[in-house]
């Protein structure tokens, strides 16, 4: 069990230093992987064990910030919203004690406010048609405008002459896309891009996106 134990852990360890060169998928084949050469004799207790590291893992991926270039043309297609994204800056910054509760928790706040703005799942659908266009609906209302992908920074443009450029950051898959902001720059792409209002609520969201050093707030899609 000892033996057992050593090797999770270390697996565990030299997975989380490379997963900001990796995909999330590559994550969890690696680690699933490693584990099918430990014996099949393990106990439940084990069993228990590889699940909660496995689960801990799916974390990790998911709430750090996108790193990996990202071409224009990944991203065509239709993308449903489906929740916030929460993504430290560092894995260090994530490995601290109650990194990933702290995020959790803040993905349901933020999905409080979110909603009061339209922002719910099945609500909002954004399509990028590969190239430098977009396309976002949020319930009855739709925006559009252009956009650039520079490494892992992507950077909205409203068909307005008179709307500023906001960036953020960008993470993509074949079946998933985070976007995810620096505080202010959240609240620009809300009321610039989205064109959302609701003054309240939006100082709200603000005040939630700054009060997290090393953190960026955004929102998860889904592959249509």
């Amino acid at each position: 069990m000892k033996k057992l134990s050593l090797k999770l852990i270390l697996i565990f360890a030299c997975i989380l230093g490379s997963t900001s060169t990796i995909s999330g998928q590559n994550v969890l084949s690696k680690l699933k992987n490693s584990l099918s050469g430990s014996s099949s004799s393990s106990s439940s207790s084990s069993s228990s064990n590889t699940s909660s590291i496995l689960s801990t893992v799916t974390s990790v991926v998911k709430n750090l910030i996108g790193t990996a270039s990202v071409d224009a043309s990944s991203l065509k297609g239709d993308w449903s919203y489906t929740s916030p994204a929460v993504a430290f800056e560092s894995e260090s910054l994530l490995k601290n004690a109650g990194g990933t509760v702290v995020a959790n928790t803040l993905e349901k706040k933020m999905q409080t406010y979110l909603e009061k703005v339209g922002f719910s799942e099945g609500k909002v659908k954004l399509t990028f048609d590969g190239t430098s266009a977009f396309t976002l609906t949020v319930g009855s209302k739709t925006v559009s405008g252009s956009y650039t992908v520079n490494e892992s920074t992507i950077s909205f443009s409203r068909s307005s002459s008179s709307s500023k450029s906001v960036s953020a950051n960008v993470s993509v898959s074949s079946s998933e896309l985070q976007i995810t902001f620096e505080a202010d720059k959240l609240l620009d792409f809300i009321t610039n891009i989205a064109s959302m209002s609701g003054s309240s609520t939006l100082s709200t969201i603000s005040s939630l996106a700054s009060s997290y050093d090393g953190m960026q707030l955004g929102f998860l899609f889904e592959k249509e």
